[in-house]
């Protein structure tokens, strides 16, 4: 749709919105014509976030309010809807009706059946998230959904984040925030371009009003590739910096900063309920009393905890806050990031050794404490510990057969907030990691099929997946899992003979796998030549269009590759045909390989490797023309041809 097109568009509706109440005709035509691809739109998007003085203190409400244009046949996905709430954020009012079209006017039909339940997550052990669920009725295209929603908030630390949109497209979004002139507010706009942004602040005697409006915001469209679509969300996060209650000399902060975030939470560690914990005491000395250096006792208690204590994910009242009491997590073997936390802090501290709990967000929050000093910016606890020269571990036992060399990669890269003390705490930039694997292949040809032993090395994400998939798992087992391996690889006729591996639970040793398997049926055999497709199970993406592209490319982890092939030529057979060298080099990522005669063996070798977590749209071409030179390189061909020009019965 040109320009010229919307901005005519735009002048009809603004001339004809008064009639388009009462003419339904006129509205759905208007928005099937700037939606065209759309199944529906939110004419009107409104959440309001009010917040008023009782007794000194503030009171939050927050109010949303959603109308939806049904633009296809396709009712089914819009007839449902669910509303969270939790005892922090819990419903006081709630409203809904379908709007049908009938000639120039729509007829109202309200929603009665309101359904209350909790709602679990298949990866959450308790939460008291609760669902409203609810029907709209009689829709049909051209029909509108209404529902408003207005909350109770509880502490003032935790006011929600305020989204533009979700994942329709919207033709006008408002967010209005109302507060006493008390309460001091602070704004952090994310993913807005603020020349599209309406911006109004007016006062009414002490209420102050503050507006934000966007219009004409498009779909969210999924694209692969993408960690956080937080990140690409229009949406403001409010805090509280502080308020003043009346005839106080003095404001009380809360949100004002960094200082702030981290007193609320010392005030969560300060009200860990603590129980007798003495019977920690004996696996402690055992664990540690065999070891001399400090290091190597945090090491041993890091270990037990990471592969006696099962995470479960909590969310109850404080509890989504405050950590577990140690004894309690290691009594039931069970806990969440807090509680592991806390029990591997109460551990080291019966060993003599000081640490620290440390707060964290995952990837999935694009935030920085630095830049947002809120709630918002963290959903996860680790354990921190200096070591005699000052360097810091950060150490997630959340995360099984990780080394203590690693940290998971959903949060390198991310800011830790580490509490030193009541006062005093430290900001690190959590490092990224590169996963390695390392492959070397003898193969035989046997006419079509390959005969292959191969060992591997695997550290890093590499080494933990493996020992996920096969921990516990018989010989039988390994071996079937290794053949769904190559099958997801794309040799789906493979025989695998044997599998065998290092210490699983060693986990600060290179994982070492050592396997012979068959690829049946793989190379071709045509009169006196073989014609051998490459085998290297190299990570390949798809191509990506960067003018289509919306967000950056993303990847969960860095990664380094090397693969060493020894192909033995078969007897009498000369090489007629090898690909040639490909050679390609970013600062981000890079990848080569070569194929040479040696000998009577054909030796290739290859290295992959990616530096980054999130590229830019301007680096596509670049990482499009490595894929492109990966496929070219898989899809030659080596060919070996018969001296005699006849193939035997090999």
């Amino acid at each position: 749709m040109t320009n010229r097109r919307k901005l005519i568009i735009f002048i009809v509706f603004f001339l004809c919105f008064p009639l388009f109440a009462q003419n339904p005709a006129r509205e759905f035509r208007y928005f099937e014509q700037k939606y065209p691809d759309e199944l529906a739109v939110e004419t009107v998007r409104r959440k309001t976030l009010q917040i008023s003085m009782v007794d000194g203190k503030p009171e939050m409400h927050t109010e949303v309010y959603v109308e939806t244009l049904i633009l296809t046949d396709r009712v089914a996905p819009f007839t449902s809807e669910k509303v969270f709430y939790s005892p922090d954020n819990d419903i006081v009012e709630i409203e809904a009706y379908s709007l049908i079209p009938q000639g120039n006017r729509y007829r109202k039909i309200e929603v009665r059946d309101f359904s209350h339940s909790f709602d679990f997550s298949s990866f959450i052990f308790y939460d008291d998230t609760k669902a409203c669920s609810f029907m709209f009725p009689s829709l049909t295209k051209g029909s509108k959904t209404v529902y408003r929603v207005r909350r109770r908030l509880g502490m003032p630390h935790f006011i929600p984040t305020l989204f533009f949109s979700q994942w329709l497209a919207v033709e006008k979004s408002e967010i209005i925030i109302e507060h006493d002139h008390a309460v001091e507010i602070l704004l952090n706009e994310f993913a807005i371009e603020p020349r599209k942004l309406k911006t109004d602040t007016k006062q009414r005697g002490d209420i102050v009003t503050v507006t934000r409006e966007l219009n004409d915001i498009p779909a969210m469209k999924y694209e692969e590739n993408v960690e956080s679509l937080l990140r690409y969300i229009p949406r403001l996060v409010p805090r509280i910096a502080r308020y003043h209650p009346p005839g106080a000399e003095q404001p009380v902060n809360v949100l004002s900063s960094l200082d702030d975030l981290y007193r609320l939470y010392w005030s969560f560690l300060e009200s860990i309920e603590v129980n007798d914990a003495s019977h920690l005491q004996p696996l402690v000395d055992s664990l540690t009393t065999k070891h001399n250096s400090e290091f190597d006792k945090v090491k041993a208690i890091y270990y037990w905890v990471q592969e006696n204590i099962r995470y479960v994910a909590i969310v109850d009242g404080d509890k989504g806050y405050v950590p577990a009491d140690a004894a309690e997590v290691f009594d039931k073997r069970f806990g969440d990031c807090k509680g592991m936390s806390n029990l591997m802090y109460v551990m080291l501290k019966k060993a003599g050794v000081r640490s620290h709990l440390a707060w964290i967000g995952t990837r999935n929050l694009p935030y920085k404490y630095t830049e947002l000093p809120s709630p918002a910016a963290d959903n996860h606890m680790i354990l921190c510990y200096f070591d005699p020269d000052g360097t810091p571990w950060f150490l997630d036992a959340t995360a099984g057969f990780q080394s203590i060399m690693y940290v998971p990669s959903a949060i390198q890269g991310k800011e830790c907030l580490v509490g030193i003390d009541s006062v005093t705490y430290k900001i690190f930039t959590i490092p990224y990691y590169v996963n390695y694997m390392e492959q070397h292949k003898n193969v035989e040809i046997n006419g079509g099929t390959l005969n292959i032993n191969t060992q591997q090395r695997l550290s890093g994400r590499f080494r933990q997946r493996f020992a996920y998939a096969n921990v516990h798992k018989t010989a039988e087992e390994q071996r079937r899992i290794f053949e769904r391996a190559l099958a997801s690889d794309g040799f789906a006729k493979s025989t695998v003979d044997r599998v065998e591996h290092s210490d699983l639970h060693a986990v600060d040793d290179t994982l070492h796998v050592a396997a012979q398997y068959r690829l049946i049926d793989y190379a071709l055999v045509s009169g006196g030549t073989i014609y051998l497709k490459m085998f290297l199970n190299i990570p390949i993406h798809e191509h990506i269009d960067p003018d289509k592209r919306r967000s950056d490319f993303e990847l969960s982890h860095r990664q380094e590759q090397r693969w060493t092939q020894n192909i033995a030529i078969p007897e009498g057979f000369r090489v007629d045909y090898l690909p040639e060298s490909v050679n390609f080099e970013h600062p981000q990522f890079s990848f080569s390989a070569n194929a040479i005669q040696r000998e009577n063996n054909i030796v290739i070798t290859a290295h992959y490797k990616t530096d980054f977590n999130v590229l830019a749209r301007t680096d596509l071409e670049h990482w499009n023309e490595m894929n492109s030179r990966i496929r070219q390189f898989l899809n030659r061909s080596i060919v070996v041809k018969d001296e005699k020009g006849v193939v035997g019965s090999r």
